[in-house]
């Protein structure tokens, strides 16, 4: 795409907007540009938050697994408000009964009160549903308080996991699924507001490979709490430490999240191989399939996150 130059008076040059760009964010004739050079080139971005556009969506034929990720991105680009096209009853995914299927006001209002922080359904019918964020905005100080939650609360969980696990407690596995769910909301929310930042196009695109990880390395917890609770039987032993050491891990990376330090960096990637290797020595018992599933997914989670975060600060240092 160019865009020619045009000389406006003895210093002002002037080159046109796409047009296309201009309707995707709602801009008007007054409307302020923040503009930022960046190693020659030149940035422009909508100053403040982004604005936020309405979306329709039609849910009719979706089961509830799609409906709620469709849902829940469209909250985090920040589409707003969101209009829900629906059926009185939609299909439960992987549902046990054929066919069975749920009330679709009742799905959607667990989805907007358990997960869109802000969120308020202020419209509502059996064919229609209109959601609306009533949240105020966040500067960038709060937007940061907010990842430090996530941290903060990823580290509680597998510690009380640990415990939970190593004395099959079942009651508090049952209790440590809600602070899973309390994660996945902060972490959404966390999304919609980098989603609606002012940060560079580079930056983004790291905060949100960060944040892709550390919401699997969640959505295991889930996993790894729910086969707890189905088995109903102790895991082994060796799968307790092996689980323990990968743990430690990832409370090391939370460490270095809060307050990196190089050093720290480098000593938190020299323990990757023997971890690694504990994981490759490890011959699960048959009841200890949950965690043996679990263990690559968070180790590769753990790191994609770690290496993300590594270069960000090495190349902020440069």
């Amino acid at each position: 795409m160019k865009r020619k130059i045009i000389k406006l008076g003895q210093a002002t040059y002037v080159a046109s907007l796409p047009s296309k760009w201009i309707r995707a964010h709602n801009l008007e004739k007054g409307d302020y540009l923040d503009v930022e050079e960046e190693q020659g080139d030149l940035t422009f971005r909508v100053e403040g938050r982004k604005r936020n556009k309405a979306i329709t969506l039609d849910i009719t034929k979706l089961d509830t697994k799609l409906a709620a990720s469709v849902l829940e991105t469209s909250y985090i680009v920040g589409y707003d408000p969101i209009e829900i096209i629906h059926n009185p009853e939609i299909k439960e995914y992987l549902s046990k009964s054929k066919g069975n299927k749920l009330s679709t006001t009742e799905f959607i209002t667990t989805i907007v009160n358990e997960k869109l922080i802000g969120s308020e359904i202020i419209e509502q019918s059996d064919k229609r549903i209109i959601i609306k964020n009533l949240g105020g905005g966040l500067n960038e100080e709060s937007t940061d308080n907010i990842f430090r939650r996530i941290l903060f609360l990823l580290k509680d969980i597998s510690q009380e996991i640990m415990e939970a696990l190593t004395n099959n407690n079942l009651e508090r596995i049952k209790h440590l699924q809600t602070k899973v769910k309390l994660s996945k909301k902060l972490i959404l929310y966390y999304s919609r507001l980098l989603n609606q930042s002012k940060i560079s196009s580079s930056q983004l695109k790291i905060k949100n490979t960060i944040l892709t990880n550390i919401n699997f390395i969640n959505g295991t917890f889930k996993v790894l709490l729910r086969d707890a609770l189905t088995t109903k039987k102790p895991y082994s032993k060796e799968s307790i430490n092996v689980l323990s050491g990968v743990y430690k891990h990832l409370n090391h990376l939370v460490v270095l999240f809060l307050k990196f330090d190089l050093d720290k960096a480098a000593e938190f990637i020299e323990k990757r191989e023997s971890i690694i290797a504990s994981i490759n020595s490890f011959e699960p018992k048959p009841q200890d399939l949950g965690v043996s599933y679990s263990l690559g997914a968070l180790m590769g989670s753990i790191w994609y996150a770690a290496d993300a975060w590594i270069a960000e600060k090495i190349i902020e240092k440069n």
